[in-house]
């Protein structure tokens, strides 16, 4: 699918990764890191409810899928932008959530970081850590479109996230 922003044909291309545990301190292995997460009673959801059959691990499943959507990008004609569309953050830096320490262990993949700049990402778009945001870096927008848990914004009210630059209008085709 394409949608034109600003007279420039976008391509809108979907991003179907895990996460394998690498967003996390670099001094850490994966099993230390993922014990101080429990330490600190970090933990999340997609551990039990995430079945990775027929792979052995999200780990195995994650490197497959990270594999599949690295052939796909590599494919996209050298000049054409895009959109990325991913459930989870691709950046570690934007994986952070301040209540949850370690909470990145489940948020996405080191391997995922070059795919913006390499393939000239005009936006990005995920939405794994229910906190609503728009930041730049490497003068690309990311963002966070989930609405949040209503539990958190008792405690930490939520500013709209300015989506409308970004996305209105929407004129959507369909590639030919």
């Amino acid at each position: 699918m394409e949608w034109t922003l600003d007279g420039e044909a976008l391509l809108i291309v979907p991003v179907f990764t895990l996460y394998d545990y690498s967003f996390r301190p670099a001094r850490l292995t994966r099993d230390a890191a993922i014990e101080a997460a429990r330490r600190f009673g970090t933990s999340c959801a997609d551990e039990h409810y995430l079945l990775p059959g027929p792979y052995s691990s999200c780990e195995e499943w994650s490197a497959a899928r990270i594999e599949a959507t690295r052939d796909r990008l590599g494919a996209i004609p050298g000049g054409q932008r895009i959109v990325l569309v991913s459930h989870f953050p691709l950046r570690h830096d934007l994986a952070r959530v301040p209540t949850l320490p370690l909470f990145s262990l489940w948020c996405g993949s080191e391997a995922t970081e070059p795919w913006p700049v390499r393939h000239r990402a005009a936006l990005v778009i995920s939405g794994h850590l229910h906190r609503p945001s728009a930041r730049r870096r490497d003068a690309i927008t990311f963002l966070d479109v989930s609405a949040g848990y209503p539990r958190e914004r008792r405690w930490e009210p939520l500013a709209p996230v300015p989506l409308a630059p970004f996305v209105a209008p929407l004129p959507v085709t369909t590639a030919r």
